[in-house]
């Protein structure tokens, strides 16, 4: 296998429903403003804290046992009770917090809410049961299924002139019937739930879920903190700017889930080296869009913000240290997935604290303080500490090289682009908010990023193997 050419399909597969997610959050911001865009954001914060205990609890928990192919029907029909049970919790704690909950969120729709809460649990239990069953490739189709149905729908209710819970019960659509297509492939017999199997069920859960609340934090904590000193127009251009930045990372995850199970079998050969060779590929290219991302960022932003309405320009610094902020966690994440490769999860699970710790008193602290701009410079600091942390505690078993020449060339590769945008914009028409303004933008980005890859194929000869390596075809002067 090439693990080159996996990643990339990963990302292509990832990117075609990221385009999806674009269009529709692009529709949604300039039909609902920042404002509306803001209420759903804080809605679905808010969903995320009400389904944690079992969508990164049980779920994960549901997955490992019926993998292990022991009584795999028991653990099904009894993590589904056990995740029934944490609905039941959640459903009633919202339901009596009611009046703090909607205000918080600016909107009525606490009831909608709920059934999206019902409908995101069935979900990752069907989507846990498929992992645990070996049919990963049949979730791995489903899931931007999912996230194209969703966004389909919800430009669908918007058009016709619903607001915030048609888009919160098109989300609930879209998942029940991914959830229903899943069960068709999911082979299950009906049993009795018992006690053993939900001890079993939690005696892995209370271990896997500090993992994962990383990364809710990592995503939501900001936003979460940002709905009790801020507008909801604010949120909304944050989190606009929070998913521009998202389609960055697309290809660092790719790297990140691809490596895992490489180093976790290379790992579990004893061969120390080989595993130092592959963490060093996944920090060489960890940065290979995001850094020119960066760039891209702090000369261009305000035209990409432009592209989701006016009122949107404003976020354009917080997009620029988001970038950064998700720059420095995709390295942090690389080595965390590194360490949890070559079985030390209580090395990981400390980082993960610290993390979480970090992230919540900084976000809090800084947002109190400062604003959004707070929040997200609290979200990069979080990242840059635990990023050090990790990187001592995997030196502590690995020897690795860091790539510096590479991530150096990037750097550079990243500037010449910046030179050539830097000039598009100041030669070329104007910044304004109309067909040709945003084609115009759209025309600079695609420019800036063939000058990017031209240049760093032309510095990089390890660049210059790597892609012809992991094509189906010869490139002229690869070597």
């Amino acid at each position: 296998m090439k693990l080159g050419q996996t990643s990339v399909v990963y990302f292509f597969s990832k990117f075609g429903s990221s385009i999806a997610g674009f269009v529709a959050t692009f529709y949604i911001a300039r039909m609902l403003g920042a404002e509306g865009y803001g209420i759903y954001a804080l809605a679905l914060a808010v969903l995320a804290w009400l389904k944690i205990g079992g969508k990164i609890g049980v779920s994960s928990a549901i997955t490992k046992r019926v993998s292990e192919g022991d009584e795999p029907d028991a653990y099904l029909v009894t993590g589904l009770a056990m995740m029934a049970g944490i609905f039941a919790i959640a459903a009633v704690a919202a339901i009596a917090l009611r009046g703090p909950l909607e205000s918080y969120i600016g909107a009525p729709i606490l009831s909608i809410l709920l059934i999206l809460l019902a409908a995101e649990l069935f979900r990752a239990f069907t989507s846990a049961a498929l992992k645990g069953q070996h049919l990963v490739h049949v979730y791995a189709v489903l899931d931007p299924v999912n996230v194209t149905m969703r966004s389909a729908l919800q430009i669908g209710v918007i058009t016709v002139g619903f607001g915030v819970g048609g888009l919160l019960a098109a989300y609930a659509f879209a998942s029940v019937a991914i959830a229903l297509v899943s069960l068709f492939f999911v082979s299950v017999a009906l049993v009795r739930p018992t006690l053993r199997h939900a001890k079993s069920l939690f005696e892995y859960a209370k271990y896997a879920w500090l993992g994962n609340l990383k990364k809710m934090s990592f995503s939501w904590i900001d936003v979460t903190v940002l709905g009790f000193f801020v507008s909801q127009a604010l949120v909304g251009v944050y989190s606009v700017a929070w998913s521009i930045a998202a389609v960055l990372t697309i290809f660092s995850k790719g790297i990140s889930t691809t490596l895992f199970p490489e180093i976790s079998k290379i790992s579990a050969q004893e061969d120390p080296s080989q595993v130092s060779t592959l963490v060093t590929d996944a920090i060489r290219y960890n940065g290979l869009f995001m850094i020119p991302g960066l760039v891209g960022a702090a000369l261009v932003g305000e035209r990409i913000l432009l592209i989701y309405g006016p009122e949107f320009v404003a976020g354009s610094s917080v997009l620029l240290i988001l970038i950064a902020a998700r720059t420095i966690y995709g390295y942090q994440k690389q080595l965390v997935n590194t360490i949890n490769g070559i079985d030390r999860p209580e090395i990981a699970f400390r980082i993960n604290a610290v993390f979480v710790a970090v992230n919540v008193v900084l976000n809090v602290v800084l947002i109190w303080q400062y604003g959004w701009i707070g929040a997200a410079v609290a979200t990069a600091l979080a990242a840059a500490v635990t990023l050090v942390y990790a990187y001592y505690a995997t030196c502590e078993f690995l020897e690795f090289d860091l790539p510096l020449q590479d991530v150096a060339y990037q750097c550079l590769a990243a500037l010449l682009m910046g030179v050539v945008i830097y000039a598009m914009v100041v030669l070329g028409p104007p910044m304004e908010d109309s067909v040709v303004g945003h084609a115009t933008t759209v025309v600079i980005i695609g420019i800036g990023a063939a000058v990017y890859f031209v240049a760093l194929f032309v510095l990089s000869r390890t660049f210059r193997t790597t892609v012809s390596r992991n094509l189906p075809f010869d490139v002229p002067f690869a070597q």
